[in-house]
């Protein structure tokens, strides 16, 4: 039998923890056209991870001559950070945190 009590316990364990939800906030005003999410809206088993992925641009500081905004993962292009945007690799290792893709088009985003 499930009791009020166990669903509630249950639900706050799968929730993402304050330091991970402070790191997710610094990423979205770092990257303002990069979707973040609470892992665990994707799985359960992804709980205290950052989900993100396919659709996410890096606006760089500089405007290209074309308007190519650069995608901010891309498995082959950005091979030397394993398909993550170089800018975008170097602030997540700052926070303590690393990239790691799920699928093509999703990545999810774990402390080290």
């Amino acid at each position: 039998m499930l009791y009020i009590y166990d669903v509630y316990v249950n639900q706050k364990e799968n929730q993402m923890n304050q330091a991970m939800q402070t790191k997710m906030q610094k990423l979205v005003s770092l990257f303002p056209k990069v979707w973040f999410k609470d892992g665990s809206e994707f799985s359960n088993q992804h709980a205290n991870t950052i989900w993100t992925g396919e659709g996410s641009w890096i606006t760089p500081n500089r405007q290209y001559l074309d308007g190519f905004e650069p995608s901010a993962f891309d498995y082959y292009f950005y091979s030397e950070t394993m398909g993550v945007h170089p800018i975008l690799n170097k602030a997540l290792d700052d926070l303590g945190l690393f990239a790691e893709f799920y699928d093509a088009g999703t990545v999810f985003i774990y402390n080290k």
